[in-house]
């Protein structure tokens, strides 16, 4: 939402990095679910699918 963004950004993080943060936020209990391996690389995956989206 524009006020996590808000908050994030006025805590010093850039726009890209108060997206990621906020986008591992809501996955990251689905990923907690997944073998090491597959968790470790969904990770990977969702960083690169972020790179450059914002702005």
């Amino acid at each position: 939402s524009d006020d996590q963004m808000f908050y994030c950004m006025s805590r010093g993080l850039s726009q890209e990095e108060a997206v990621a943060l906020i986008v591992n936020g809501f996955v990251r209990d689905v990923l907690q679910q997944l073998p090491m391996e597959f968790m470790a690389e969904t990770q990977k995956l969702i960083g690169i699918s972020l790179e450059g989206s914002v702005g």
